[in-house]
């Protein structure tokens, strides 16, 4: 996508540190010249990086990798903001599932003191993941956001949770009943409860509880 690409990336970087060119500004990274060619290579930017030029240059992370927004932090500390990763991974919140990618698609910056009170286990247990369908209306709609806590590893009921089912994953609220699970959808005229038996549960894991999402407005 045009803005998005690693050369774009690193084009603002260059900007933002005032570098000549991609030697000058691995320099200014303290890093080899090798690593940003082999950055161009895997089309992937590494994370401190933006929060290196961020401390040095006080550039806003979310600038440097999209483009949008202000250039600098305005009279922010950058140690107050911390990159969460969004992977490829879309979640369906019909019955069928779906895993596209578990693969780091890019960094978004949040203050750390926000993500603190989204999860106690800090930022580290944090990542970003688009959804899919429509089970999960009208709490969460298609082509949604979500925040996922991983540290959450035993399920909180009544709670909506990123489920491992088999090679696919769904969204959910969780409830339990004697010898088993059940996943619960929003929509539940539509989406009638998913029960899973003990004798099933190898097949299912717990990837996380939701904790926070963002949506797009048109």
């Amino acid at each position: 996508m045009k803005g998005l690409s690693v050369e774009d990336v690193l084009q603002r970087m260059m900007h933002a540190t005032g570098s000549r060119n991609q030697a000058d500004l691995a320099n200014r990274l303290g890093v080899r010249r090798a690593a940003v060619t082999d950055a161009k290579r895997r089309e992937t930017v590494p994370p401190d990086w933006y929060m290196r030029l961020a401390r040095m240059h006080q550039a806003n992370p979310v600038w440097l990798e999209t483009g949008l927004g202000p250039e600098h932090i305005g009279g922010g500390d950058p140690e107050d903001f911390a990159l969460v990763p969004k992977v490829g991974a879309v979640a369906r919140m019909g019955p069928e599932g779906l895993e596209t990618s578990g693969d780091v698609e890019g960094f978004y910056a949040f203050r750390r003191d926000f993500l603190t009170r989204l999860s106690t286990a800090g930022p580290e247990s944090l990542k970003l993941m688009g959804v899919a369908g429509d089970s999960m209306e009208p709490t969460l709609r298609d082509g949604d956001v979500v925040l996922v806590d991983e540290s959450v590893t035993e399920p909180v009921y009544g709670r909506i949770h990123v489920v491992g089912i088999d090679d696919g994953i769904v969204l959910k609220r969780l409830d339990k009943r004697p010898g088993g699970l059940v996943l619960l959808s929003d929509n539940r005229d539509l989406y009638p409860p998913i029960e899973i038996d003990e004798s099933d549960a190898e097949h299912v894991r717990l990837i996380g509880r939701v904790v926070w999402m963002a949506r797009e407005l048109h």
